[in-house]
């Protein structure tokens, strides 16, 4: 392994790492706001908790499934980008 694939290797682990926390941040923040909206509404308190996990839940998985389809796009535009570079 040579010095550029090393820093390509190291720049690539820091970019999966930066998008994975992204999205846990992400998730849980637009989790939490629209939990409290929803649920706002529900005077039970433990029909609110169940509503808001739920909700929670849904939202962090639908923002999981968002940011990984968009990052695997991604990705792809920058092999394609690599082998025309290297081509040329």
């Amino acid at each position: 392994m040579n010095q550029s694939s090393k820093i390509i290797f190291i720049h690539r682990t820091f970019l999966e790492i930066t998008v994975i926390l992204f999205t846990i941040l992400l998730a849980g923040f637009l989790g939490n706001y629209i939990a409290l909206l929803v649920t706002r509404q529900i005077t039970n308190m433990l029909t609110r908790f169940i509503v808001g996990i739920i909700i929670g839940l849904l939202v962090g998985i639908g923002v999981g499934i968002l940011i990984k389809r968009t990052w695997e796009k991604i990705q792809l535009l920058f092999r394609k980008w690599d082998h025309s570079k290297n081509t040329i």
